[in-house]
């Protein structure tokens, strides 16, 4: 961490010297100030103070890049709120709700924050083929959000149609257009 403020004062004809604008900037954890004086004689003092979270400042959105269609994500998403410094704000137990466009979510996709964490196990997305985004947004206490790209590919496969009929049956030859058959999944 970072120790910023006005870090040298003058005693000005008073033994006591006050700060008043000095503070730690960076990763939670304990740490020792050193209060030291440049006349020879006098022994440095030291203070343990530990750093917890600042203000929640952001989101981060944790999922896995890839899914199969209307079958439960390899890993659950996780939402973490984190400060100007990316320390996770232990004291947000906010409503974190889970979005995502060109598809559906299957599952429960609104979670509470737990220590500044939101866990969404068994999720699946359903839709068709392609690049979804996932968002993740918080309301409270400030509006937050953060999106995730994830690719969708084919689910099992659940029924077959056609992609094209044939035509022209006439006896003896070649159907004019051939039919296609298309393998699908639940989404089409």
């Amino acid at each position: 961490a970072e120790l910023t403020g006005t870090l040298f004062r003058e005693p000005n004809q008073s033994p006591t010297v006050s700060f008043t604008n000095l503070r730690l900037i960076g990763a939670v954890g304990n740490y020792t100030l050193t209060f030291s004086s440049p006349t020879a004689g006098i022994s440095p003092t030291t203070q343990s103070i530990t750093l917890t979270p600042g203000a929640a400042d952001s989101i981060q959105l944790i999922a896995p890049a890839n899914a199969t269609n209307a079958t439960s994500l390899v890993s659950e998403v996780v939402v973490r709120v984190l400060d100007a410094n990316n320390n996770v704000v232990t004291a947000n137990n906010s409503s974190i709700s889970l979005s995502i466009t060109g598809a559906t979510i299957s599952g429960t996709a609104t979670r509470t924050a737990d220590r500044g964490e939101a866990t969404f196990p068994g999720l699946s997305i359903v839709g068709q083929v392609g690049t979804k985004t996932l968002k993740a947004t918080m309301t409270s206490p400030v509006s937050l959000n953060q999106t995730f790209d994830i690719q969708l590919t084919y689910g099992t496969p659940t029924k077959l149609a056609i992609s094209q009929t044939a035509s022209r049956a006439v006896n003896r030859a070649n159907f004019l257009d051939q039919p296609i058959i298309v393998v699908q999944d639940v989404s089409g």
